[in-house]
């Protein structure tokens, strides 16, 4: 496993894992085994928006999640593939105008996949 990138609220895989657990306190087990290339949760009044780009298996995946009003991100731990370039390709259609953590991150989450070796 390697360092991931957490952006925003998150400093490291337990903060990230902590947020998306059901059990107050307490990190999601499959969160702490993700190999993170990079976690981003940016919040704003009342509300966040959270992207995990992770690698299993030689195959990169990304997870989701929002809120709004208190309830945070618990429960939303849903990996899905992806391929680079198609999220790559969906940082340039949403340009200037990109909501959340795509786009308070868009940088540094182009930075994160390019320097992201294939496994």
């Amino acid at each position: 496993m390697t360092d991931g990138v957490y952006l925003g609220e998150w400093s490291s895989q337990e903060d990230m894992a902590k947020d998306f657990s059901r059990a107050y306190g307490e990190p999601l087990h499959e969160a702490m085994l993700a190999d993170v290339v990079l976690a981003a949760y940016w919040t704003g009044s009342y509300e966040g928006d959270a992207l995990v780009i992770f690698r299993k298996d030689g195959k990169l995946f990304e997870v989701h999640g929002s809120h709004c009003s208190c309830y945070g991100l618990a429960g939303q731990w849903e990996p899905e593939e992806v391929d680079p370039e198609v999220l790559l390709g969906r940082l340039d259609r949403a340009g200037e105008y990109a909501y959340g953590a795509e786009g308070a991150f868009k940088d540094d989450i182009r930075k994160a996949l390019s320097a992201a070796e294939p496994q």
